[in-house]
């Protein structure tokens, strides 16, 4: 438990920086309506690839809520590659030797090419949010006409976009630009340019035939005074307020001269399960608006019986469009109708990958909440949650409870030189926690024996101590455990074949076995092991697994959930000696 004591850039090239346009913006598409003009032409070289969705002539490519930007539509283009083959030629708008590239090209169609909100090639700056739904990379350029002699086409300069991830494409009209068909060194009789088309394509052999790619708030940024966006806000906790239906929100505040605002947005879980690669949606509204200056809010008329997330974005005063970050570890609650006190509560020490990365989103550091969240509302608790830098910064103290479970999840955090799992100022807080007998502690992650192993005297004494296990194998690459009494109900969480897969998003190589120490107990025997290697330690007040509980069972399906709310009911009621009311899960 813890209580309250205080209350992107534009990057050609860079594919994991991300700007939404919050302010003013001359917007050239944004796909927001299906009857925006024009429509798109698909337009693909022989013998390469067969358009699946945006066929030649085709209304605007299909309209999608799941990516880029915040919940807004953005225009989804799907191509299908022909698999198995070789890349086709006679695509002049992809630069090098076309007959290595499977490429694809989308033409305005009606008309030709944009005729208002055309981009002044002196100060223009052309702006489009972008999403690789593949597991590939694809790089992608705009191609241009002059206003006036329409043959005359220029492409701007390629940037790649990584797999599975976003990317802003940014172009200075100004800087040097590709000729494509006609033209000089200049723009000729024209002082503006107009999109024409977008090109797509990858150098290496698409791994799956149907490619997804996404495009949101294509736009001209003109002269901004500033491209560069503030940091990602870092969340401190999400917990109940003074009356019923508040949620009190708390951040690290920003220290950026220019900073303007802070948007806090509320979303439900009703996403999850979707193709979404970040996991959640939120609105593209804010509950609340806050000024620099301020790092908390009260949020009133939060539903309550059901789980909520919170996100913070800093805005800052550019001009004429003010720079958006990106939004860092969600965090989450579950409130009660009366506004009582919660059960349990969930701290998230995610550190290891940058907001805004793929990995960020891939390996759970944005939607993490959502797995703890699920499982403990499933067995009808009621949680809030902080992030461990609150903890460090001494903003939230830790306190014990005989009715409830301290959530402490890591993810992949210290299974990489470059990672902590637990820092030294955690570790401090968490052995002043345990030393209270009512404390019970349930704490996960792929690295944090690793961490706790390598990284000093005083954090190898607390492995030893206060979590009574120490590492027997930090890179165990299985996905089953056998589990062992005395935890016979928790066994069957974890004893099925298949119940314990390190598969989506996490790294199945990193997962840790354990000793038991000092009078604790080790459950489980991973099945590819010879040795009684435990992913499980346990005594009357810890519950440590060697693994990420954010990826036991794998995946986001219904089978998987049920496995996880399992898992989690059998450690509630292992460490608070009372059974859950587990109805909502059958």
């Amino acid at each position: 438990m813890y209580k309250l004591l205080s209350q992107l850039t534009l990057c050609a090239g860079v594919a994991s920086c991300l700007t939404v346009a919050e302010g003013a913006v001359a917007l050239i598409e944004s796909f927001e309506n299906p009857a925006d003009p024009p429509a798109w032409q698909s337009v693909s070289p022989p013998n390469q690839t067969v358009n699946a969705a945006n066929g030649a002539n085709a209304a605007t490519p299909l309209f999608s809520n799941q990516h880029v930007t915040l919940g807004t539509q953005s225009g989804e283009f799907i191509t299908t590659w022909t698999l198995p083959g070789t890349a086709a030629s006679g695509n002049p708008h992809v630069a090098g030797d076309p007959t290595l590239y499977w490429s694809i090209r989308y033409n305005a169609a009606t008309p030709s090419s944009f005729v208002s909100n055309s981009i002044s090639v002196t100060t223009g700056q052309f702006t489009a949010d972008l999403h690789n739904g593949n597991p590939y990379p694809l790089s992608v350029a705009f191609v241009f006409d002059n206003t006036l002699v329409t043959n005359q086409l220029k492409r701007g300069p390629f940037i790649e976009v990584p797999p599975n991830s976003n990317g802003t494409y940014s172009w200075d009209m100004q800087n040097p630009i590709v000729w494509v068909t006609g033209g000089t060194n200049d723009w000729g009789a024209g002082t503006n340019a107009r999109l024409r088309s977008m090109v797509v394509y990858t150098t290496s052999t698409p791994t799956i035939a149907e490619s997804h790619f996404f495009v949101d708030n294509i736009r001209d940024e003109a002269a901004q005074t500033d491209v560069t966006p503030p940091q990602p806000p870092v969340l401190y906790s999400a917990e109940q307020g003074p009356a019923a239906g508040n949620l009190v929100v708390t951040w690290k505040a920003n220290t950026e001269s220019d900073l303007g605002n802070y948007n806090v947005y509320l979303g439900t879980d009703a996403d999850f399960q979707s193709v979404t690669t970040n996991r959640m949606t939120f609105p593209t509204t804010p509950a609340a608006t806050v000024p620099a200056g301020t790092n908390t809010v009260t949020l009133t008329g939060v539903p309550t019986d059901q789980n909520v997330y919170v996100t913070v974005r800093a805005i800052d005063t550019a001009t004429p469009i003010p720079n958006t970050s990106e939004a860092g570890v969600a965090l989450g609650a579950r409130l009660r109708g009366d506004g009582g006190a919660v059960d349990d509560h969930v701290i998230l020490d995610y550190n290891r990958n940058a907001p805004g990365s793929a990995e960020f989103t891939l390996e759970g550091y944005l939607h993490g909440i959502v797995y703890n969240a699920r499982a403990l509302s499933s067995n009808n608790r009621y949680f809030d949650s902080a992030s461990a830098a609150a903890i460090d910064a001494a903003a939230e103290v830790l306190l014990p409870s005989a009715t409830g479970i301290t959530v402490w999840g890591n993810l992949l955090d210290g299974s990489s030189t470059s990672s902590v799992a637990l820092t030294t100022e955690s570790v401090t807080a968490l052995t002043a926690f345990l030393a209270v007998p009512t404390a019970n502690l349930f704490i996960s992650g792929s690295g944090v024996a690793e961490d706790l192993s390598f990284r000093g005297p005083v954090q190898q004494a607390f492995l030893a101590t206060q979590l009574s296990a120490a590492l027997l194998n930090a890179n165990i690459a299985d996905g089953n455990i056998t589990a062992t009494p005395p935890l016979a109900t928790f066994g069957t969480a974890i004893t099925t074949a298949g119940n314990f897969d390190n598969i989506s998003a996490y790294n199945a190589a990193s997962n840790e076995s354990l000793a038991a120490l000092g009078g604790a107990t080790a459950t489980g025997q991973y099945s590819v092991s010879a040795q009684p290697d435990a992913g499980v330690v346990h005594t009357n007040k810890v519950v440590f697994l060697g693994y990420a509980f954010e990826s036991a069972a794998g995946g986001d399906s219904g089978t998987s959930e049920l496995i996880r709310q399992q898992l989690m009911q059998d450690v509630i009621t292992y460490l608070t000696g009372t059974p859950v009311n587990d109805w909502q899960l059958y």
